[in-house]
């Protein structure tokens, strides 16, 4: 049997990350927060093992498990976009997180990146972008970016990050986009938005746990992977389907402020030339499996 690790297993990638290899019968070491809240989130999947365990303590973990691991996925991350003190530790419990994969004897080092390390652009964005974060969390994300890769090459680990662009489904944030209009429009509550004439990109999180695994097994070493949909649209379409798809009588009040905000246009070619990665749901899709979820 195949084994993962997973830190970060109950936030929103690394819950739906393990239950994936558990429905494919990977064994997954799932890292938590001790106490974490969403615990009961994993504890009725097969093929895993719950480590309660700080990530101030990661290099323990070599001390905890022991046999071989096929791949470490590291999600866990912590701390508002401009904290710099937690995006700082971020940074750190990056590269130990690396060493405990390496002392563990672990094939492959897998880390979520984010869109927030290309910072502001209208361009196509492809992995070979010059990254312009403009947060403390982008610059964090860049920096363990590069840090990692270089470590891991001295520890001859194989290295692969991906930068996950605007992912929704259960257990997403309920402060994000999707959730509030989807909880307004189900009650036909008034909604205030931005313009939202910034062009946009959701993926469903099925689809974006796939290309995690699939990079697991597929995934070329030292590499980038931008991990998005292949639909790229104004914002304010995306909000009128959803409108439509529950068939609202809410008022949506667009704001007139056109001050400049994050456009998303990602190419995704890379990922879909090295690896047999296919989107499955296309976004009314994902958006009828959030309705049938809440």
């Amino acid at each position: 049997m195949k084994t993962a690790i997973v830190t970060g297993a109950t936030g929103f990638i690394g819950y739906h990350l393990t239950k994936k290899l558990s429905a494919l019968g990977i064994f997954a070491y799932a890292i938590i927060r001790p106490n974490s809240k969403n615990k009961h989130r994993l504890q009725s999947l097969a093929n895993i093992k719950i480590i309660e365990l700080d990530m101030i303590d990661i290099k323990k973990l070599p001390t905890i498990i022991t046999g071989k691991i096929d791949c470490f996925f590291h999600i866990a991350w912590d701390g508002e976009r401009n904290d710099f003190i937690k995006q700082y530790q971020n940074v750190d419990y990056t590269m130990q997180a690396l060493e405990s994969a390496k002392e563990l004897g672990c094939k492959r080092f897998i880390c979520t990146g984010s869109q927030a390390e290309y910072g502001l652009s209208e361009n196509l964005v492809t992995e070979e972008t010059i990254p312009k974060p403009n947060t403390a969390y982008g610059a964090a994300k860049v920096a363990a970016c590069y840090l990692s890769k270089y470590r891991a090459e001295q520890f001859a680990v194989e290295w692969i990050w991906t930068r996950i662009f605007s992912v929704y489904g259960k257990y997403d944030n309920p402060k994000a986009l999707i959730p509030y209009v989807v909880d307004s429009f189900k009650d036909n509550k008034g909604v205030n938005l931005t313009a939202c004439q910034q062009k946009w990109n959701y993926l469903y999180i099925e689809d974006a746990v796939n290309a995690l695994v699939l990079l697991m097994e597929q995934g070329k070493s030292g590499e980038i992977y931008n991990i998005a949909s292949n639909e790229t649209k104004v914002l304010k379409e995306f909000v009128e389907e959803i409108k439509n798809i529950i068939k609202s009588n809410s008022i949506i009040n667009y704001s007139t402020d056109n001050r400049m905000v994050v456009s998303l246009n990602p190419c995704i070619k890379k990922i879909m030339t090295d690896t047999s990665w296919k989107i499955k749901f296309k976004f009314y899709e994902g958006i009828y499996e959030i309705i049938r979820n809440r």
